[in-house]
């Protein structure tokens, strides 16, 4: 799947037909949880929940803004990777906007640099890779990074927090733990013709950190050293039999 995301969004973003010059003062935007979801809250690092089926939306700093909006789901690469996600979603609960958009798999897995540079477009906030593997290897030691799933959902007006409740309401089934879900939203920016992208501030972002680790399967070098360690208990055990 490609990687080159921007010249899709200015094409589709034109054809929405916004006009509203909202890039220069969009801010970032924050994950948050909703229904059923229990609470999650923006702890300074990310924002957690414990539900592996969440119900979340992102608001965003200094809204509303009205553009493209995308996801990104980003688990864990230790994982066998699954194909796709599905992302349910309705506009502020209505039941006849519901529509679901399937999260393919981005070929590689992001193991350096940022998100932004990883799917092949520009953003702000920069979103690093240590803004986020630190948090999912304190739930899963095994991860080195991340296998990307990217959709889109289409033109939206993201609310501020206040509001946020009246935008996109989203759900995801089966999230592995130790996985992060992340938005962006592209508007039009006529001073460039092109357009300007609004990525989830790092500590905004929704973290997975509820479920069941993976089980890691030792190296075989560090079976040996299992196995030379128990040998090596075995004789100290016998010597001080021997001395008593």
């Amino acid at each position: 799947m490609t990687r080159r995301w921007k010249s899709a969004w200015m094409g589709v973003v034109a054809l929405g037909g916004f006009a509203v010059a909202v890039s220069a003062s969009a801010g970032p935007l924050h994950a948050f949880c909703y229904g059923s979801t229990p609470s999650c809250t923006d702890n300074g690092t990310v924002t957690p929940t414990s539900d592996t089926s969440p119900n979340f939306g992102f608001w965003i700093s200094k809204g509303p803004t009205s553009g493209l909006f995308a996801v990104a789901v980003l688990v864990p690469n230790n994982y066998a990777a699954a194909s796709s996600y599905t992302i349910n979603g309705t506009i502020g609960g209505d039941p006849t906007t519901a529509r679901s958009f399937v999260a393919y798999k981005n070929s590689g897995t992001w193991t350096s640099g940022t998100l932004q540079n990883f799917l092949g477009f520009s953003a702000s906030p920069n979103n690093p890779l240590s803004a986020w593997l630190g948090s999912t290897q304190s739930v899963d030691s095994g991860a080195t990074g991340y296998n990307v799933y990217f959709t889109f959902l289409g033109p939206v007006t993201l609310e501020p927090k206040k509001g946020r409740m009246t935008g996109p309401l989203l759900s995801i089934g089966d999230l592995q733990l130790g996985s992060v879900v992340a938005g962006f939203l592209s508007v039009p920016n006529p001073r460039t013709e092109g357009v300007d992208i609004s990525a989830t501030a790092p500590s905004g972002a929704l973290f997975e950190d509820g479920g069941t680790p993976p089980v890691a399967t030792p190296e075989p070098g560090a079976l040996v050293l299992f196995a030379a360690g128990l040998a090596g208990l075995g004789w100290a055990l016998s010597r001080r039999r021997q001395r008593a």
